[in-house]
């Protein structure tokens, strides 16, 4: 509200006029005075007034009160962000990971400056998980669509109600959703854009798709590049090895002109924090981890028999296991051994991925699979995380191979494969360190925060 204090104009005529001029002088002075001290008292108070709302709504007292189904309409055009100060501006961003075995989402809270120079600041994250993934609903997409309600219902608490239009949300689906049927996964990616919808969260036409492998190699090694801190360009970029479930990807910057000149077809142009790379990145689909397994005990898609066996598997044992919504009877013949298993794994990983030489030279970063098999054997906490050679995994898999039950039947048959795609498929020796974390900085090692800060570009406010 604007307020005009600029006083009417007076004409005073008769004998008694310069007396009632200057009554009414001090007759107006003295309201214009008044009306300037209440101003000034108006604006503290609705200073002090907003401030206290400002801070009640931060401090997580003021609950959203919506839900699924809620007519939103009432939320208007709202402005991008909150203004916390002078130079920031807060912003949240919704990605959805629908993975193979899960679907996860990352509410990520950024503080973004105003002024010129400065980059944008990731504050915190809220991560949250469900199991199974949505190719295991691939003959009712409607119930894929409902596993992700609670999620969502999740995002509607943690983004403040005044920024739920101004707050844009993603879902990309890996290789889970590749491998099925074009139509098969068509259909459970409309029921999911059906539900995501009828939320109040920004979303563009391409908001809900299958996202290419070479984006999710990008996306991870922009996150661990950026959770690290070396955005600058003197910095000293680290290697990215990323094992989902159906697909691995490793990207990188490459140094050696060896490189560049042998994987033309796999050089792309990234421009990150502001920054132009010429990035190295292969993603190998049918190389993730339930995949290999897959293929390590004789499946394909030409293989339509409900057994498989593997010399990886110990000998004697059986179990269930469910692949792309398949059950099998898995079992390990009379003759396992792991020279038979490493065997197999090295034929797999050697008809795919290209070695490169660089690599044992540079910093090596592994997550997903890498990390969560290193825990379950006692190589790393799973809190802190740490750093192992590439040796550690056979030292594993023959130690887990040699005491192996029912309840860790795919134990050893993972170590191996894991060793044999390191040492075998990229070329890395034993001695090779590599570094593993599930989070840097309480925030998730995962693709989805480069999909963030890609998604902040787009929007024209990432720094």
């Amino acid at each position: 509200m604007i307020y005009d204090h600029t006083p009417t104009d007076l004409y005073i005529t008769g004998s008694g006029g310069n007396e009632a001029m200057l009554q009414n002088f001090r007759k107006r002075s003295f309201t214009t005075y008044t009306l300037r001290g209440r101003f000034c008292a108006l604006f503290v108070v609705t200073g002090v007034v907003v401030f206290l709302l400002i801070t009640y709504n931060k401090s997580g007292f003021l609950k959203n009160d919506v839900s699924p189904g809620r007519d939103f309409s009432d939320l208007g055009s709202l402005p991008m962000g909150v203004p916390q100060a002078r130079e920031d501006v807060e912003q949240f961003a919704i990605v959805f990971d629908a993975g193979s075995t899960g679907s996860r989402v990352h509410v990520y809270r950024f503080k973004v400056p105003l002024s010129k120079g400065r980059r944008m600041e990731l504050k915190d994250e809220v991560f949250i998980q469900v199991k199974p993934g949505l190719s295991s609903y691939s003959d009712d997409p409607e119930k894929a669509a409902q596993s992700l309600v609670t999620m969502l219902d999740r995002c509607l608490e943690e983004v403040p109600h005044s920024m739920y239009n101004s707050t844009p949300m993603i879902l990309k689906a890996t290789a889970g959703l590749r491998q099925l049927p074009e139509g098969v996964a068509d259909n459970i990616l409309n029921s999911v854009t059906e539900l995501l919808r009828t939320y109040p969260f920004l979303m563009e036409e391409n908001g809900v798709d299958i996202m290419d492998g070479i984006d999710e190699g990008i996306y991870s090694w922009i996150t661990v590049n950026s959770l690290l801190d070396l955005q600058d360009a003197g910095d000293e970029k680290v290697v990215t090895l990323d094992l989902g479930g159906g697909s691995t990807q490793i990207t990188f910057d490459p140094w050696d002109k060896e490189t560049i000149l042998n994987a033309a077809d796999y050089l792309k142009n990234s421009t990150v924090f502001q920054k132009k790379y010429q990035l190295y990145t292969h993603s190998y689909s049918g190389l993730g981890l339930m995949s290999a397994r897959f293929s390590l005990m004789g499946g394909s898609v030409n293989n339509n028999s409900p057994t498989l066996t593997s010399h990886c598997l110990p000998s004697g044992q059986s179990t269930e296991w469910k692949y792309n919504n398949q059950n099998f009877l898995v079992s390990g013949p009379t003759d396992s051994n792991m020279d038979s298993c490493q065997e197999s794994a090295r034929t797999l990983v050697q008809s795919q991925v290209k070695p490169i030489p660089e690599l044992s030279r540079r910093t090596l970063y592994i997550f997903s699979y890498f990390f969560d098999m290193a825990v379950d054997v006692g190589l790393l906490d799973a809190n802190e995380g740490g750093s192992l050679v590439v040796e550690d995994y056979y030292t594993a898999a023959m130690k887990v191979f040699k005491g192996q039950t029912k309840q860790d039947l795919f134990l050893g048959m993972d170590l191996m494969y894991m060793y044999t795609l390191l040492h075998d498929g990229y070329r890395l020796p034993d001695s090779a360190k590599l570094y593993l974390k599930k989070q840097i900085n309480h925030v998730e090692m995962s693709w989805t925060l480069g999909a963030a800060y890609q998604l902040m570009s787009a929007m024209n406010i990432a720094r």
